[in-house]
């Protein structure tokens, strides 16, 4: 696409969540640059085909719900793409890049029970679900006597799923319960002291063909703050050599000229958590030296 043209194809996965968060991003645009028609364009993912099959194959493989949005980028299919930044693997096509990062969403992690129950008040051998290693260790750690297991599906299927009995409750990502209206009475947030989040958790991204018209236009929305909180995460993520199947949480949050990166991480048998700060014009060595800490208790 050039200059000058006024419409700009937005690739976006068919989900409920997925389609909440581009249009999120399409509005954005839209509202900067009214004189350009802004069209959601929906696409397939591995990752959607599988996820409703085994959960626990699609967490393996980083890069599932963006691969084919991707390909159809490069292949001029489409003009931007908006994801979840923390379904997004540490590294892409050179040809591509990041455009930009809204605003961080609330990023915590939540409880979804039929009473709105608090995780400490739930009755011993109560079934939780979720499909994240990650927040599995973290509630094993919370509550040893809770059964945590496999659950299938999007939000709206897991949700029906504790509804009808089969599970006690879920856990699931806070922000994706507020972009669809889904936040109520039956949700218990967790702190980031008790849950960690995962790398880029609560963030959409915007991208694009790298130097492309759409990606200039897109990198006008860029969030600053959120966007190096988003670094110094990812750069942990990396430097402990992860992928989002790992038992890696990190959470970044600014305090003036301070960035300060809590993490979280299975060291043998044991779940480590440690927290580093730093300035925030160098979020990779922050998180650089949390990855040090962290990977010393490991040898």
């Amino acid at each position: 696409m050039n200059p000058g043209k006024d419409r700009v194809i937005v690739a976006s996965r068919g989900s409920k969540l997925a389609l909440a968060q581009t249009r999120q991003a399409t509005n954005l645009l839209s509202l900067s640059y009214p004189d350009i028609k802004f069209e959601i364009k929906v696409f397939q993912t591995s990752g959607d085909s599988s996820a409703e099959h085994n959960s626990a194959i699609v967490s393996e493989f980083p890069g599932v719900f963006v691969k084919e949005i991707e390909a159809a980028l490069l292949r001029g299919e489409a003009d931007l793409a908006v994801h979840s930044l923390k379904d997004m693997p540490l590294e892409s096509d050179p040809s591509l890049e990041i455009a930009a990062v809204l605003p961080r969403e609330d990023p915590r992690d939540a409880l979804y029970t039929r009473d709105g129950a608090r995780l400490k008040d739930m009755p011993a051998q109560s079934l939780i679900g979720t499909s994240s290693p990650r927040r599995l260790e973290q509630i094993k750690a919370l509550r040893n006597d809770i059964q945590v297991k496999p659950i299938r599906g999007n939000v709206d299927t897991r949700i029906r799923k504790v509804e009808e009995g089969i599970y006690d409750g879920i856990v699931v990502a806070l922000a994706g319960l507020k972009r669809l209206g889904l936040y109520d009475w039956h949700v218990c947030p967790f702190s980031v002291e008790e849950i960690v989040p995962a790398p880029g958790q609560g963030i959409i991204a915007i991208q694009g063909c790298s130097g492309s018209y759409p990606t200039k236009l897109a990198a006008k929305l860029n969030n600053r703050a959120t966007w190096t909180c988003a670094r110094a995460e990812r750069a942990f993520l990396k430097a402990m050599g992860g992928g989002c199947a790992s038992i890696i949480g990190a959470y970044a949050e600014l305090s003036g000229s301070t960035i300060m990166l809590s993490v979280v991480a299975k060291v043998g048998s044991e779940l480590v958590r440690l927290r580093c700060d730093g300035t925030a014009r160098l979020p990779e060595v922050v998180a650089g030296r949390a990855a040090e800490k962290m990977l010393a208790l490991s040898a």
